[in-house]
């Protein structure tokens, strides 16, 4: 496989070893001709996969969209598939307004329009994947972040198995650093950009 980017697993002192994982090729940019030269144009709305690699045993979680549904991937340190699981998590649509706004303010940016960056703007996605990033837990469990309207973002735990196991709500400001069953750490952020550190326990819902 020649397209997209690989994950390279390197010995300490540089040697690669081997090709752990492929990355889905994912060119968010686009050379456009404008008068003397030309110019980068970035698309709008176009991601990245959503990825984690756990800094203590090395294992990978990737969060690949195909075709509507998300596929939820986990790698050892060595390339092997812990985990392959596909989860049906509806894509997000984006207004029309806010594709128009983004399109004028890159137009701006770079200076370009005509055809050439009409044919780059085309690729403007018109939906974004619901799930947004994702967290290898310290416990063998995988953490996938939903995308959801309001002030809290929504956690969605899956088990070894894939299994979606629970939901947790955190406040939009924080930010997911750590996760385990019943204990998540994070950075949360003020309106003054003050970041602290924050603990919560993760139990069941009552009502």
């Amino acid at each position: 496989q020649w397209s997209g980017s690989a994950i390279l697993r390197l010995a300490p002192g540089g040697a690669m070893q081997r090709v752990v994982a492929w990355l889905p090729a994912n060119d968010c940019t686009e050379n456009v001709p404008i008068a003397g030269g030309d110019v980068i144009v970035r698309i709008p709305f176009c991601a990245g996969t959503p990825r984690h690699i756990d800094p203590e045993t090395g294992r990978i979680a990737l969060a690949l969209f195909e075709a509507g549904l998300t596929r939820v991937v986990v790698l050892s340190a060595t390339g092997d598939t812990l985990l392959a699981k596909e989860l049906r998590f509806p894509p997000v649509a984006i207004p029309t307004s806010l594709r128009d706004s983004a399109r004028q303010a890159e137009a701006q940016r770079a200076g370009a329009g005509g055809p050439a960056f009409d044919k780059a703007m085309a690729r403007m996605p018109t939906v974004h994947p619901s799930v947004t990033r994702i967290l290898n837990g310290r416990d063998g469990t995988t953490w996938i972040e939903v995308a959801t309207p309001g002030p809290d973002r929504t956690w969605q735990l899956l088990d070894a198995r894939g299994n979606v196991t629970g939901a947790v709500r955190l406040p939009r400001a924080v930010n997911i650093a750590v996760a385990e069953r019943g204990i998540v750490w994070g950075v949360e952020t003020d309106e003054d950009g003050l970041m602290q550190v924050v603990r919560f326990r993760v139990g069941a819902a009552t009502r």
